[in-house]
């Protein structure tokens, strides 16, 4: 009889340009900044439990020019709260 090799998968977590790339992703329209809809769906995809409640306080807190997108200016502030809540690949 054999022995069998058992891989144990651990989550790794998403590096701050991993984020950056998936948060680009989202731009549907290609203006170089997400919209809400665009924010939640990024939120969604990377498994947060409440996707609209993050795209919402995130707007509130990286636009600072408060237009109701997140432009390629705030992006990274939105990078580095993403990362600070440790999202990982599983």
């Amino acid at each position: 009889m054999s022995k069998l090799c058992r891989i144990k998968c651990a989550p790794v977590p998403l590096t701050k340009v991993q984020l950056k790339h998936i948060l680009q992703k989202f731009d549907g329209n290609g203006d170089g900044r997400l919209s809400k809809q665009e924010l939640k769906n990024a939120f969604y995809y990377i498994g947060s439990y409440f996707p609209n409640w993050r795209a919402s306080r995130e707007l509130n807190r990286a636009d600072d020019n408060e237009d109701g997108y997140i432009s390629e200016g705030e992006m990274d502030d939105l990078v580095e709260y993403v990362w600070q809540c440790g999202y990982t690949i599983t």
